[in-house]
């Protein structure tokens, strides 16, 4: 089973039916902290790889790419009707000793945004 959304990874945690000292995990304090935050927050998380559909006109002419990027900033907006979460993607994310090359795509909506499966 592939985890690629912190929704998934929720329900999988969940199917396992854990024990804590306390008993059941759905009774845990912090659990179901942790558990209402990831529901109403992103379903991406910082440091995560993702695709993105890139596109842009050339000459005329419109080309348009997928390509595998790092989310680096997690942004949220909300209205009177719903929350909304945008990202900041870079190809060259920061790491230990490297400070990244920046965000090359400000602001993408997340329903633009695809998983990539890194533990098969």
């Amino acid at each position: 089973m592939s985890i690629l959304t912190t929704k998934a990874a929720i329900e999988q945690i969940e199917k396992c039916d854990f024990q804590c000292e306390g008993g059941p995990l759905a009774n845990n304090v912090g659990w179901r902290w942790l558990k209402e935050r990831m529901d109403r927050g992103p379903l991406y998380c910082l440091g995560q790889w993702v695709h993105h559909q890139v596109e842009g006109e050339v000459s005329g002419v419109k080309i348009a790419q997928t390509v595998k990027l790092c989310i680096v900033g997690i942004h949220m907006s909300s209205s009177s009707e719903r929350r909304t979460w945008t990202y900041s993607l870079s190809t060259d994310p920061p790491d230990t000793y490297h400070y990244g090359s920046g965000v090359q795509f400000p602001g993408v909506a997340e329903e633009k945004l695809s998983p990539v499966e890194v533990f098969a």
